[in-house]
């Protein structure tokens, strides 16, 4: 390499040093070449040069406990590394490797030595360079260190919150299954007393089955959740319409009980959904179920469902319920989070319905979105594709070839 690009490199890295200076160290430094791969200076040996990178790049790697080695930075031309074996006999603190072929320029402890010995004043200056540039890269890695810092104390706040609604969430199952396994076995022990008779028998049988329905649905909303993750949907064509109806008709004594009518507005021609009827079965269901159980004051729930220009469905469910407070809104749809009061409200549950829907519509590449107000409800959208006949066919013929 020329002495004008040594110099000019020198510049680039120093642009604290004069030109005689910048030419002076030019003439005496060592060029070296390195090939891809080949170690340049290894952690714990005893250093005894400083290396400014004229072309190439260059990984900077360091082990840590457990042995294991990590990246700590990689450098460019015009950088430079090993400049405290310049000053002090100490073993290397990291290992550098070229990654591609790469051109040193290498000044050892006996060319400052040197140097200082002719000129200190030129030493004092390239020493004055490097402390600065070492400066600059303390406060870059500062920098770096409290970003990742705030990024780790975040990620722990997470996962702090995540343990403590998965507690909780323990917690509240616990509770509701403690509560229907009590009424059965309370009314399991007055029957096999033999002390009910007639209608109360009959009564007794009734509320047996209600709770083990109860235990039935929250066990198997649990392993749904679960299995969602490990079962990919089968997509074929959706009535939504249809699903929707009969959704409707199996809630409708709830509905009727909490005081609440259901309106159905959906086109007789609202294309099918791309989907797995049992999946979006559930994730309506919740959703209803949120709807009848979050509106304790009767009312009406409207749902109301269109096809939009880029072949999207879009099903809205409005109820009259008590809403969502807004540090609540952006939780909803996590699992393990249960929202239990809304002002003078209390309820029950474990907040599984949510987390499903959300899931559900995720794996069909649609969408689920709330928008709600406190003590005036919430609207609930569900945004899914179109089948779309004639691609499902293009796909399979595809698949075939």
């Amino acid at each position: 390499m020329t002495l004008d690009r040594r110099v000019e490199i020198l510049h680039n890295a120093f642009p604290q040093l004069n030109e005689e200076m910048r030419t002076y160290v030019a003439r005496g430094a060592r060029e070296l070449v390195v090939a891809a791969g080949d170690r340049i200076c290894e952690e714990g040996e005893r250093g005894d040069a400083f290396y400014l990178i004229m072309s190439g790049r260059v990984q900077v790697s360091k082990f840590f406990a457990l042995g294991i080695q990590r990246l700590l930075v990689e450098l460019h031309s015009g950088q430079f590394f090993g400049e405290l074996a310049l000053v002090e006999d100490a073993p290397r603190t990291a290992s550098v490797y070229a990654l591609e072929e790469t051109w040193l320029l290498a000044i050892t402890k006996q060319d400052f030595q040197e140097l200082l010995s002719n000129s200190p004043s030129m030493a004092m200056e390239i020493m004055r360079s490097v402390a600065a540039r070492l400066r600059d890269s303390d406060r870059r890695a500062i920098d770096e260190l409290r970003q990742k810092n705030d990024q780790l104390a975040l990620a722990y706040a997470h996962l702090e919150d995540m343990v403590k609604r998965k507690s909780d969430f323990l917690t509240v199952v616990a509770h509701e299954l403690r509560t229907p396994l009590t009424a059965i076995k309370g009314y399991a022990h007055l029957m096999r007393s033999g002390m009910l008779k007639g209608e109360d028998l009959v009564q007794a049988l009734s509320v047996i089955v209600d709770n083990s329905d109860a235990i039935v649905r929250l066990t198997n909303n649990i392993l749904f959740l679960q299995e969602l993750e490990l079962i990919l949907p089968t997509l074929e064509p959706v009535d939504v319409c249809q699903l929707v109806t009969s959704i409707v008709e199996s809630i409708q004594s709830r509905a009727i009980g909490n005081g609440l009518t259901i309106r159905v507005e959906l086109p007789p021609d609202l294309p099918k959904a791309r989907g797995d009827l049992d999946g979006l079965g559930q994730a309506f269901t919740a959703l209803f179920d949120n709807a009848v159980k979050f509106s304790p004051n009767g009312g009406e729930i409207k749902v109301v469902g269109q096809a939009d220009q880029d072949a999207q469905l879009q099903i809205s469910i409005t109820d009259p319920g008590v809403g969502i407070p807004p540090d609540q809104i952006y939780h909803v749809f996590d699992r393990f989070h249960h929202l239990e009061t809304v002002g003078d409200y209390l309820f029950g549950g474990v907040g599984l319905g949510l987390p499903i829907a959300k899931q559900v519509i995720d794996q069909h590449n649609g969408n689920i979105s709330v928008v709600s107000r406190v003590g005036q409800g919430s609207t609930f959208t569900v945004t899914l594709p179109i089948y779309q006949e004639e691609r499902e066919k293009e796909r399979k013929s595809e698949g075939e070839k």
